[in-house]
């Protein structure tokens, strides 16, 4: 299990749409309107690549969003809440 993959937020930041599996931490990190969220097997890994291949639309609506997605929940400024939290 992936705690909270840190290369799905290094993918957002890049305008990069994910395919992130429904374990972990990963539907914390991510949700659908930036990729697409599977149950982690071969066969919906598959269906998921070529979904985006076969819908260029669907591709470009997830591309759009990665980066403001990222930055409106993993910037400097929301590290700063979070730190802030723990400080007390």
């Amino acid at each position: 299990e992936e705690g909270f993959g840190r290369i799905i937020l290094e993918a957002l930041s890049c305008g990069c749409p994910v395919i992130g599996a429904r374990r972990g931490g990963i539907p914390e990190a991510m949700d659908e309107s930036v990729g697409l969220l599977v149950e982690p097997d071969e066969a919906n890994l598959y269906a998921a690549v070529k979904r985006l291949l076969d819908e260029p639309a669907t591709l470009s609506r997830l591309r759009s969003a990665a980066r403001p997605f990222a930055e409106k929940r993993y910037s400097s400024a929301n590290g700063e809440t979070i730190l802030d939290a723990y400080r007390g």
